[in-house]
């Protein structure tokens, strides 16, 4: 069975008429597709020529196929150790449904390409690789800079996503207005909350500073609520220990003392 996929496979890697588009897209479709899957076969048996000559023929197929050949293909290609990469790069800038799967799955990918991908292409493609199974602090950093509310959360709730410091800072800043990341880092272990005091502080600061702007009249009374609604709320986001929220309470209590 295998032999005569094979065979099929070479039949089509020979007709390269169809590169020069001279028959139909039926036929181009079948050949990327037998073309891929072919090199799916030989992959760790070829060397870098003729990963080059298949990089260059799978380049020039996928401007001629339908969407569903390159999903095809894309499918294919995710999870080889070795394929060719122009190829690999090209699809998994396509549409979500053709470039999901590399997104997912694919080693090929650099870091390069997927950082590339996070700041050019749609919230679905940072979304896809915001769910790896490895995601580098480089690479977290840029979903959480480009990234909407899914693909942040998506990177924050993945355990094997490596967030780094700057990631983590930007991380607080926005859970202090979405909850739903607030809450899933609280999930995160390995965060050294302790060492962030002073980002969480300075994100009350903000609020506090922000409302004032908003309203000069901002009474005490009033000050005094919203003071004990910042507070339950980042202590609740953040799980630090009593003692040390009742010292952040302190500085932002301070600010209505000023106004």
């Amino acid at each position: 069975m295998v032999m005569s996929e094979f065979d099929e496979g070479r039949r089509a890697f020979a007709s390269f008429r169809v590169l020069n588009g001279e028959d139909s897209h039926s036929e181009r479709d079948q050949l990327f597709r037998n073309m891929a899957k072919l090199f799916s076969f030989v992959s760790d048996r070829c060397d870098d020529e003729q990963v080059v000559q298949y990089d260059e023929a799978l380049c020039l197929l996928a401007e001629l196929v339908e969407v569903e050949a390159r999903a095809h293909v894309a499918k294919i290609l995710a999870p080889l150790q070795r394929a060719p990469g122009t190829v690999v790069v090209k699809l998994a800038n396509d549409d979500i449904e053709v470039a999901r799967p590399l997104l997912e799955f694919s080693n090929v990918l650099s870091d390069d390409d997927l950082i590339d991908i996070i700041e050019k292409q749609s919230e679905a493609h940072r979304a896809a690789i915001a769910g790896r199974a490895l995601v580098t602090e480089r690479v977290s950093e840029a979903v959480v800079e480009h990234g909407d509310a899914s693909s942040v959360i998506k990177l924050v709730r993945n355990a094997n996503a490596e967030i780094g410091r700057t990631a983590l800072e930007k991380l607080v800043e926005r859970a202090s207005h979405d909850a739903a990341i607030a809450e899933d880092l609280r999930n995160r272990a390995e965060i050294d909350w302790k060492s962030l005091r002073g980002e969480i502080d300075s994100v009350a600061d903000r609020v506090m500073e922000t409302l004032g702007e908003v309203d000069g009249r901002f009474d005490p009374v009033t000050a005094g609520k919203v003071n004990a609604v910042v507070y339950k709320r980042m202590r609740n986001r953040a799980g630090f220990n009593a003692q040390e929220w009742k010292v952040a309470y302190n500085q932002v209590r301070a600010l209505t003392d000023r106004k």
